[in-house]
Parts: C-alpha cells; sequence; structure tokens
C-alpha cells in the first residue's frame, strides 16, 4: 500500500515501514503534487531528529553541561544576586532621578508660565502707558497751541492799548 493512497484515505499518513520509508522519501521529494508541503517539511524534519536529540543538551545546560555534567559544579547565585541587587539599586537611582528631573522640569513649567503671565501683564501696561503717553502729548501740543494763540491776542491787544495811548496823548496836547 502506498503513502498517497493511505494519505487519501486518511486525513494523516500512517508510519510506513523502514524500507518503505526509505523508498517513499525520495519519491516524496520528486512528486510534488502528491502531498501538501507541511508533510514534506516533516519529513525532512524526521531525517533531522538524531541530530537534533544529540544538540539538545548543549542548548538546554550549556556546552560545559552537556561535555562534563559531572565535574562542572552548580553557578554561585550569590554573585548573581549580587549582581542582580546593583543592577535593581541602578534602576531603583535612575527612576527617582527620573521622577526628580519631571518634578524640576514641572517646576519650570510653572515658573515659565508665571513669567509669559508677568510678560502678558507687563506688555499690557506698557500699551496702555503707550496711549496715554500719546493722549498727553496730544493735550500738550493742543494746550501749546491754545497758549500761543493767548499769546499772540495779548501781544496784539497790548500794540492797540500802546497805539490807542499814543494816539490819545498827540490828540490831548494838540
Amino acid at each position: 500500500m502506498s503513502t498517497a493512497a493511505v494519505m487519501d484515505q486518511h486525513e494523516f499518513p500512517v508510519e510506513p515501514s523502514e524500507a518503505e520509508n526509505s523508498n517513499h522519501d525520495y519519491a516524496l521529494e520528486e512528486s510534488k503534487d502528491s502531498a501538501p508541503s507541511i508533510w514534506r517539511s516533516l519529513l525532512h524534519l524526521k531525517l533531522l531528529l538524531p541530530y537534533i536529540g544529540k544538540l539538545l543538551p548543549l542548548l538546554e545546560g550549556g556546552f560545559s553541561a552537556a561535555l562534563t555534567p559531572a565535574v562542572v559544579a552548580k553557578p554561585d547565585l550569590s554573585e548573581f544576586n549580587h549582581s542582580l541587587d546593583t543592577v535593581n539599586r541602578g534602576f531603583l537611582d535612575l527612576q527617582a532621578g527620573n521622577r526628580d528631573i519631571r518634578i524640576h522640569v514641572q517646576e519650570q513649567a510653572v515658573q515659565l508660565k508665571r513669567i509669559d503671565d508677568q510678560l502678558v501683564r507687563l506688555r499690557e501696561s506698557t500699551e496702555r502707558q503707550t496711549m496715554e503717553h500719546q493722549e498727553l502729548v496730544e493735550d500738550l501740543r493742543s494746550a501749546s497751541k491754545m497758549v500761543r494763540g493767548l499769546s499772540t491776542a495779548m501781544i496784539i491787544l497790548l500794540v492797540v492799548v500802546v497805539a490807542m495811548v499814543g494816539f490819545m496823548l498827540f490828540h490831548w496836547r494838540h
């Protein structure tokens, strides 16, 4: 019975005998449409299983545990714990520093807001004083014109009075 026929009858293939397996592996590689690609990959993986079984202890325990399990002692966890404590203290110091920096930045933001408010009030005050100064200058100009006009009128009246007095003196003597 061929594996392709077994696969048609079942959802997954039934494992064939050794001789049939070696012939089937090569036949499966040649026929691309006879089995899904996942089954082909699993068959390739089946060939690699003995090698993976030998490499697995190396991956689990490290090279020294796989090569000399009786000679190598378990690692000293006190050094690891000491290093871990040092790293934890470093992280705690970083968090405290970060917290201090955040508080300092918030304080500076509040100070900048206050300075901004003061600058707005100062600008408004300066604009108000500038407008008052311009009004004062305009008032002084109009007062200056009025004083000039009055002084001109007074000088003219004075000249007229002097002329009349001179005329009267001149007529009074004659």
